[in-house]
């Protein structure tokens, strides 16, 4: 069924938040959205694609969960933008981590429009080395648990 006619009638938390679906910014905006309401504190929510210019969904990640003080942790990891929702609303370290990772995808931006298009020529070198900026590897699960608990 079409998320808006699922999120309707889905009531329990969430733990876990996986957007793979359309890549168009005003699905996936309304899809976040309402799924905000139903997070579980600790929540995780990841974007596939985040790296790639296959569609809008990074502007999602950069304006609705980035910018959002709902959000504590963040990363991507290979092209997958994540989040971890906190209830409390995030520490100061994690608001300027945020910011860092906000400021270096929205230099992305131009390049993340419907439809979607793969840049050529010098477009697709400016492309890549602005991704390539990004810091975009593995999970430190240690020093992630230490910033948790």
């Amino acid at each position: 069924m079409p998320s808006a006619e699922f999120w309707k009638t889905f009531c329990e938390p969430i733990r876990l938040l996986w957007h793979d679906g359309s890549n168009h910014r005003e699905y996936v905006a309304n899809d976040v959205a309402s799924a905000m309401k139903l997070l579980a504190d600790g929540a995780i929510v990841a974007f596939h694609d985040v790296l790639n210019s296959s569609g809008e969904r990074l502007h999602n990640f950069v304006d609705n969960v980035l910018a959002s003080p709902q959000f504590g942790q963040v990363g991507v990891v290979g092209s997958i933008g994540w989040a971890q929702f906190v209830q409390a609303g995030c520490t100061p370290a994690q608001q300027r981590q945020k910011q860092s990772l906000q400021r270096r995808l929205s230099w992305l931006k131009p390049f993340h429009t419907m439809p979607a298009t793969r840049p050529r020529g010098l477009k697709r070198v400016v492309y890549e080395t602005i991704r390539q900026t990004i810091p975009h590897g593995a999970v430190d699960v240690e020093r992630w648990y230490r910033r948790v608990a």
